[in-house]
């Protein structure tokens, strides 16, 4: 949680997590005095069969005690057989006090050397805290091998576990029905939870911490040893450029980083630069390449963005979450808008006269979402049939020399092909003036014939030529009633 806090202050120096190490030793049972135990007991007022469970901490606010009291209300008025005992003082302990709750005995400041003997004479903990940063009560009561009643935080994580070293509640109705529940726990398995909470600290114990912050020193002793200068810092637009000197081989390197880095860092000259920071720097400085790859790229020519993720993945050396902010600033920078390309595509295409399927295919292609791409495309008025009229007249022009069912089959084909659909092609061509291509019918038919008899007299003669030329032209779409005319007109040996 500190680590985090510290982090949103835009703290950049390194930062270690080391818990607070326990003398763990102090709260094991081997300390207990059986005097002592039962005389604590006593004086909460617990009788045979109850279970005592027991808060220690400061008495305020922000610490919720006031649910848990709730909740022990609830087990006084329900006679369920579990008692709390409250260590600690505060600004809110003779409010909370006076509510006089039967099951609930408040023990007030102790010294701190018997606070373990608290702990060993109770049950179990509870608190419904939020507030902790490292939660110290909490190991203090497992180190005891005590069970924990608590509520979800980050802290816990690793520390409850539900059923095996205590539960989590959400509000006093729930701990009530908790603590319930704890009393009819058989002795074997709550010997076991208890075994289970003592093995849980032991990473937390003042051994460990000493191990840990040795580790930090070392490094930091590691850093120093390979610390480099910031030798001089040149500024282009929204780039920074970095002169980095090795302070003990004389080595210069230049880095770049982006403007946003360096003054979330705090980078000045002359500041001194640490092999891990440096490092970092080297792993940003693949980013901030690739980034102005991409603007260089989009300025040539509009992009989507499953066209720029593909760039950068074949392209650059950047990793997969680089990649990932790299394409949310292109984003929130404008220069990638797949709603905005794909409304300019459509709107391109459409002027030259590509038919709805085919434009679909090929923004498709471009990674542009297919339901984007429907909504685009019903926006405004339908002019399929329009625009298929206008390409079929366009091609037409250039369709010379065949049938008319050939030329007809030629258009369609080639209007389906840039993307209309076949009913609409059909409807389109059969609006087309032909009239020309009607009277040039028979010349353009005895201009076939001639080309199908040279091209066949090599290898056919008489009868067998004549009907691969009738095979050729009838193939050509051409009426059999006109081959016969023509075919008749034509010399055959």
């Amino acid at each position: 949680k500190t680590k985090e806090l510290l982090e949103r202050y835009n703290v950049s120096t390194n930062i270690h997590v080391v818990p607070t190490g326990l003398r763990l030793e102090q709260f094991t049972k081997a300390h207990e005095d059986p005097e002592k135990t039962k005389r604590i007991r006593q004086a909460a007022g617990v009788q045979d069969g109850e279970k005592l469970i027991v808060y220690v901490g400061r008495i305020a606010q922000e610490k919720a005690l006031d649910l848990v009291l709730d909740a022990f209300a609830l087990c006084a008025s329900q006679q369920v057989p579990v008692r709390l005992m409250v260590v600690g003082d505060g600004p809110d302990r003779q409010s909370l006090a006076q509510r006089n709750i039967p099951n609930v005995h408040f023990v007030g400041p102790i010294p701190s050397e018997q606070v373990a003997d608290y702990y060993r004479a109770s049950d179990a903990f509870v608190s419904a805290s939020l507030s902790e940063t490292q939660g110290m009560t909490f190991i203090e009561a497992l180190a005891s091998g005590l069970p924990l009643f608590a509520r979800k935080d980050d802290v816990l994580k690793d520390l409850l576990l539900e059923g095996k070293s205590g539960w989590y509640f959400q509000d006093a109705s729930d701990l009530a029905e908790q603590l319930t529940h704890f009393t009819s726990v058989d002795p074997h398995t709550l010997q076991t939870m208890r075994q289970k909470c003592v093995a849980l600290v032991q990473p937390l114990s003042s051994e460990v911490f000493y191990q840990r912050v040795m580790e930090v020193y070392q490094h930091a002793q590691m850093q120093y040893q390979t610390m480099r200068k910031i030798k001089d810092v040149v500024t282009k637009g929204d780039l920074v450029q970095l002169l980095i000197a090795d302070l003990k081989n004389k080595n210069e390197e230049q880095v770049l980083v982006s403007i946003d880095t360096y003054a979330t860092l705090g980078l000045r000259k002359a500041d001194r630069v640490s092999e891990e920071l440096l490092t970092q720097l080297r792993h940003n400085q693949v980013a901030v390449q690739a980034y102005q790859k991409c603007i260089s790229r989009i300025s040539i020519k509009d992009r989507t963005e499953a066209e720029m993720r593909q760039f950068l993945a074949q392209k650059t050396e950047c990793s997969q979450e680089q990649i990932e902010q790299i394409i949310t600033k292109l984003k929130a920078s404008g220069y990638i808008d797949d709603t905005r390309y794909c409304e300019e595509a459509i709107s391109s295409m459409k002027m030259a006269l590509r038919g709805k399927n085919r434009i679909k295919y090929d923004l498709l292609r471009k990674g542009i979402d297919e339901s984007m791409i429907e909504d685009q495309l019903a926006q405004g008025q339908d002019d399929s049939l329009s625009m298929c009229q206008e390409l079929a007249r366009k091609y037409a022009k250039s369709i010379h020399g065949v049938s008319v069912r050939k030329k007809k089959d030629k258009l369609l084909h080639k209007l389906v092909q840039q993307g209309y659909s076949t009913s609409i092609s059909k409807e389109a061509i059969e609006t087309l003036d032909l009239k020309v291509d009607h009277e040039l019918e028979v010349a353009n038919l005895r201009k076939c014939a001639e080309s199908a008899k040279k091209r066949y007299e090599r290898k056919y003669e008489g009868t067998q030529l004549r009907n691969t030329v009738y095979r050729y032209c009838a193939a050509q779409g051409y009426t059999h009633e006109d081959i016969y005319v023509v075919l008749d007109e034509m010399e055959w040996r």
